[in-house]
């Protein structure tokens, strides 16, 4: 039995999103005591962000470098830099690499990452998505309550998997978060489906198998990419992340197709302007960091936070939606 569908299971639901929200705090302290570089290398081994000021800065190393060797073995034989064994504060890797053509070695002494902006972040993301679900599913026992609780434990689980901020960058907890986060999206998708009314297409046996098979593949690929880890990476990229893009088309999609099916003056009642500024905002809380960062705006990355208001929109939907008693 689903464990969303019984209100019987409201204690145990409950207790499932205390855990998921202490395992995602406890992974971020964790990950503020681990060791720091200040640098990001891609697939190809090419130094793609330098952070000023950081052990990586001081030790001379410049974004575009590319690496050859880490501690004398070959950069092609290992992962991910961020896949590394945790480095602890005070330990050093010795990085052979090339730039403009000349061989240099550089010395990173690591130092304690501290407090984690981007980890912060996005535990507060997954976690207004698991309580904002949670609260709407224990107060309304509508489908799309059903489906927005769970897009909320799966971002209880994406939040457990934080401790992949601190040096486990996929790593096993990483393919969990990507899988989670790309239903996080499915789950919202379903939940926009359904809601204020059901869709036509919430029961085209086609439909929800073009849905679920993107999923499916996701899956396989994070476990295949684990077993050769990472050479499948390295000439693929991030697939779920692209899986998780049409998914968040698509239900911007569904909403459209509700906004444009509403009969006049049901907009706000229906609970749809509830939705539709969630995801205004959303929008807004993806573009303005990107913008920001291609015009050298600094502090726009903190509208990522504005994705917060998603859940609590969507949440807010569904109350005032919800059946007459």
């Amino acid at each position: 039995m689903d464990i969303v569908t019984s209100p019987r299971r409201s204690p145990l639901l409950f207790g499932i999103a205390l855990v998921l929200t202490a395992l995602g705090f406890a992974g971020v302290l964790r990950g503020e005591r681990e060791g720091w570089g200040g640098f990001i290398y891609s697939p190809q081994r090419v130094v793609e962000w330098v952070e000023p000021g950081s052990a990586a800065a001081d030790a001379g190393l410049r974004q575009g470098d590319s690496i050859l060797t880490v501690d004398g073995r070959l950069a092609t034989d290992l992962p991910m830099q961020s896949r590394w064994a945790q480095t602890r504060p005070g330990q050093t890797h010795r990085l052979e690499l090339v730039r403009e053509g000349e061989r240099l070695t550089v010395d990173v002494t690591y130092r304690p990452r501290g407090p984690n902006g981007f980890a912060l972040g996005a535990l507060a993301v997954f976690l207004a998505f698991l309580w904002s679900g949670l609260w709407v599913r224990l107060s309304v026992g509508t489908a799309a309550a059903r489906a927005l609780c769970r897009a909320g434990l799966a971002a209880g689980v994406a939040a457990a998997a934080t401790p992949n901020v601190g040096g486990l960058w996929n790593g096993i907890l990483s393919h969990t978060q990507l899988t989670a986060i790309a239903l996080v999206f499915l789950f919202t998708l379903q939940f926009v489906v359904l809601f204020p009314v059901p869709k036509r297409v919430s029961t085209s046996r086609p439909a929800i198998t073009a849905v679920l098979v993107p999923l499916a593949l996701v899956v396989l690929f994070e476990v295949t990419e684990l077993l050769v880890h990472p050479r499948l990476y390295r000439s693929t990229g991030n697939v779920a992340g692209i899986v998780t893009l049409a998914y968040v088309a698509l239900t911007v999609a569904a909403l459209v197709h509700s906004l444009g099916t509403a009969e006049r003056g049901t907009i706000w009642r229906s609970g749809l302007g509830w939705a539709l500024l969630g995801v205004g905002l959303a929008i807004v809380a993806i573009v303005v960091p990107m913008v920001g960062l291609a015009v050298q705006v600094p502090g726009t990355v903190l509208a990522e936070l504005l994705i917060v208001a998603l859940p609590v929109a969507l949440a807010l939907a569904v109350r005032k939606a919800r059946p007459a008693p």
